[in-house]
């Protein structure tokens, strides 16, 4: 079963040899819900994303690369190399209210990069454990976090609705940092990851862990949020949530410019690996409150797709398709991020530019249909011919169904146990002040609410 494809940008450069002594400086940008056709370089030229295609261009795109459907499993993997079905985080989100995390007994990535001589620090997003003190990111191999615990915020008021209830999500590494309030997440968290750079003794290696919460959805009362003036570039876009997305996706993408200018600023740039991904695919035509675009790939969010989940329901294509609209590659070119590229010379030509989309866009028009329906029965594809999943091949080949379903058991065979846990009230941010609190630290709440 296969989550949906995502990406994976990198930048390593080829003349330049790594020591021991010259270690170089990581910066991984984790887009939060990011669908596959929300980036230019994959073909669509709705919303534009001139510094994220810079850095697809210059690097390398992984074009067959697979996360797990959603962010808890999705993100431990990540930090623990390991599949989520061996550290029992493979079933849903954490909440904040839950009083499990990443087993301590994991060793994650930060922690081995620190042995190394690297200092690490966060931006963003967590979401892997703050019942305890011991689970947040501080405890495990970072020397900073600005940046929230659970699942999502509100962009401005940098609240989180979620059950047991409602409470602010905004630390400042474990303080609780309430001057932040109507500042939009985004620019925070770039700002905050530029100064990290800008402040950064060079004499050792920067791991920086950029995880924002773009393009997740907020809360409820509204979900898709981003400055009116960002908004107003995108009127073009008729669907306005798809609108408001669009800005959200570009505030995102001047991130990425302003953190690869900073680099290039502080001549950190050429000894560095800047990774660029998102933790699963994207929730579109309405799920999870959003308006990502998969196109022309099948599912949304939290689908594998070929599982049972949702009873089949989200088990179709979803759009736009941003085809049909002119693609710049000038725009591209001179971004913040294309400039910094020039000025190292690792920058490509506009011939290049248009071969290297023309490889990273899907088409699927010449496949036929054939009826797959996993509610039923197994579906098989050729991924390679058909990323799109239009074919369902199981009839045809039963002998390699049959191989692939042998394989799963074997994988089953070594699952332990989901850790989920039930949601303990001493978590409610109504006893603490409306704060997500690590909870567990306490014997007793900060107030009591009748």
């Amino acid at each position: 079963m296969l989550a949906l494809k995502t990406i994976l940008i990198g930048l390593v450069w080829p003349a330049f040899v790594f020591s021991s002594e010259t270690r170089p400086n990581i910066v991984l940008i984790i887009a939060d819900d990011l669908g596959f056709n929300d980036v230019g370089f994959h073909g669509s030229g709705e919303i534009p994303t001139p510094n994220i295609d810079a850095l697809a261009y210059s690097g390398l795109i992984l074009d067959n690369y697979y996360v797990t459907p959603i962010c808890t499993p999705s993100r431990s993997a990540l930090m623990t190399g390991k599949y989520p079905i061996h550290t029992g985080m493979q079933h849903a989100v954490l909440y904040g209210a839950e009083p499990r995390g990443l087993p301590l007994t994991e060793k994650i990535l930060p922690q081995y990069l620190e042995e190394l001589g690297y200092v690490n620090h966060i931006v963003g997003k967590w979401h892997l454990g703050s019942w305890k003190k011991e689970y947040t990111p501080l405890y495990r191999g970072f020397i900073s976090h600005l940046g929230y615990w659970t699942g999502h915020q509100d962009y401005f008021d940098h609240t989180a609705v979620e059950n047991p209830g409602w409470g602010l999500d905004m630390r400042r590494n474990m303080s609780i940092a309430y001057d932040l309030h109507g500042q939009y997440s985004t620019d925070l968290f770039t700002e905050e990851s530029v100064r990290l750079i800008n402040e950064h003794n060079t004499e050792k290696p920067l791991f920086l862990y950029l995880a924002h919460a773009a393009v997740h959805s907020g809360n409820p009362y509204e979900p898709l949020r981003a400055p009116d003036d960002e908004v107003d570039k995108f009127e073009y876009i008729q669907e306005s949530q798809r609108q408001r997305f669009a800005a959200m996706l570009s505030k995102l993408d001047q991130s990425v410019g302003a953190v690869v200018k900073a680099l290039k600023n502080r001549n950190m740039l050429e000894n560095s690996i800047v990774i660029f991904t998102s933790d699963n695919g994207g929730p579109a035509a309405g799920f999870n409150l959003n308006a990502a675009s998969n196109y022309p790939l099948k599912g949304v969010k939290n689908t594998l797709w070929e599982g049972t989940t949702y009873n089949g329901q989200w088990d179709n294509w979803y759009g736009p398709s941003g085809r049909d609209a002119q693609y710049n590659i000038s725009l591209v070119q001179n971004s913040p991020t294309g400039k910094a590229l020039q000025e190292i010379n690792a920058s490509t030509s506009a011939e290049v530019i248009k071969s290297l989309r023309n490889a990273a866009t899907i088409d699927c028009k010449n496949v036929s249909q054939i009826e797959c329906n996993p509610v039923d029965a197994p579906c098989l594809f050729n991924i390679a011919s058909d990323p799109c999943e239009y074919a369902n091949l199981a009839t045809d080949y039963p002998l390699i169904l049959q191989q692939l379903q042998k394989k799963l058991q074997q994988y089953n065979a070594t699952a332990i146990p989901p850790r989920n846990l039930p949601l303990d009230e001493r978590g409610n941010p109504k006893y603490w002040n409306y704060v997500f609190t690590n909870f567990g630290d306490y014997e007793t709440p900060l107030v009591v609410v009748n």
